[in-house]
């Protein structure tokens, strides 16, 4: 069975939400607060609050890898922003190690193993 990555690092999901939670709080306020005092200001914090954005769906994804889901649910998921974060925390994660590697690997789950047991010696 491939080793999860993301299951084995959780911390760098955490860091990866926590920077782009810091990004989009510090350039949305110095947006709303009209700091910038040209178009090219204005045009700068845009493209950070866009780059943080797109580190927090990559965040998302990588949150989704790391609670055994999928890319597709957890990009599609950070698009909804904070409710998107809870909604891929509640329907994800509650899989066991045998459902993960039952899914890892499929051909050998139906299959029967016969264990073979040797004679025990009386220890007295």
């Amino acid at each position: 069975m491939k080793e999860n990555f993301w299951n084995t690092y959780p911390v760098i999901a955490a860091m990866t939400l926590g920077a782009a939670g810091a990004a989009l709080l510090l350039n949305g306020f110095y947006l709303l607060q009209g700091v910038a005092e040209t178009s090219d200001e204005l045009f700068k914090y845009q493209l950070r609050i866009g780059a943080a954005l797109a580190l927090w769906v990559a965040g998302c994804g990588m949150t989704s890898r790391t609670r055994h889901g999928s890319w597709t649910r957890g990009l599609l998921c950070g698009l909804l922003f904070i409710p998107g974060l809870v909604i891929l925390l509640l329907t994800t994660g509650r899989k066991t190690r045998q459902e993960i590697w039952e899914e890892a690997n499929p051909g050998l789950v139906g299959r029967a193993h016969r264990r073979q047991y040797r004679d025990v010696k009386p220890l007295y």
